[in-house]
């Protein structure tokens, strides 16, 4: 028998190192990733916030008021805009301003003091009034002081609607006689026309108004320059009057018909009576 390794011992021998140098190689290796390694980033201290308990803010000013028998008639809203836009009143009405709505709005302030201008008068109350009696426009002014020294205003502006005044007219037609289709009509004409200078004026309305005639059953028309009926009345009877209504009616030249009705004498002419409503408006 020769002498030597067997093939099995040689497999184990060989087997033996190879795995060894698998663990020194897996060792190096683990040494090499430990060496290269990179420790964790260190996190940044949370700093806490602390509510700021000094910030300050202006108050708001807030205002009320109310008419006869304690009625609402305006309520400022909760963001307290000021309102340009006419708040219309009654005139000779005892009206109640109140501030009581406002508030501070900052921490621990009191509203200390309340200012007041009404159309040219002041008032330091928290409550006040004020009574309005010509047409117009009435500027209401509420300023209030918090403890901290702090302000705020509403403006809110009042008014009072101006009234409507009539205009007349008196004219006589001239002679009406006949029936209807025949004889003679009696006409009067006259110029509308809107007031000039001073407070802008619309017309509001026109009546024309042919009085009772005792002999006369008469039909009373309005034509426009162009002779075009804009209004007709034709009640009917002897010892009736009649009456146009209509609204406001364009600037221009009219002409007033007196026409027989069934029967009809008039000679001397009928009277006619023309009323213009103006209506100032709100400047």
């Amino acid at each position: 028998m020769r002498s030597g390794l067997t093939p099995a011992f040689a497999f184990a021998f060989a087997l033996s190192l190879a795995l060894s140098g698998c663990i020194a190689n897996a060792k190096d290796l683990k040494d090499k990733l430990t060496a290269s390694s990179v420790d964790p980033p260190t996190p940044s201290p949370v700093v806490p916030v602390t509510p700021n308990t000094t910030e300050t803010k202006p108050p708001v000013a807030r205002i009320s008021v109310f008419g006869a028998n304690g009625a609402l008639v305006f309520k400022a809203s909760f963001a307290a805009e000021d309102v340009t836009s006419p708040v219309f009143v009654d005139p000779g009405v005892t009206l109640t301003l109140v501030a009581t709505d406002s508030e501070a709005l900052s921490r621990g302030a009191t509203l200390a003091a309340y200012a007041w201008s009404i159309a040219g008068n002041s008032s330091t109350l928290a409550k006040t009034s004020a009574m309005f009696n010509d047409s117009g426009k009435y500027p209401v002014t509420l300023t209030v002081t918090d403890s901290n020294g702090l302000t705020d205003s509403q403006l809110v502006t009042l008014a009072i609607a101006p009234r409507p005044y009539d205009v007349t007219t008196n004219m006589t037609t001239g002679p009406v006689i006949g029936a209807t289709g025949t004889g003679q009509d009696g006409t009067v004409s006259f110029d509308l026309s809107y007031p000039k200078g001073g407070a802008p004026t619309i017309v509001q309305g026109v009546k024309v108004r042919v009085s009772a005639q005792d002999t006369c059953d008469a039909v009373l028309s309005l034509l426009d320059k162009d002779g075009n009926v804009v209004g007709k009345s034709d009640k009917g009877g002897i010892s009736t009057a009649e009456e146009i209504a209509l609204p406001a009616l364009p600037e221009g030249n009219y002409t007033v018909t007196v026409a027989a009705g069934d029967a009809c004498v008039a000679k001397d002419g009928a009277p006619v009576g023309i009323t213009v409503t103006y209506l100032p408006l709100l400047v």
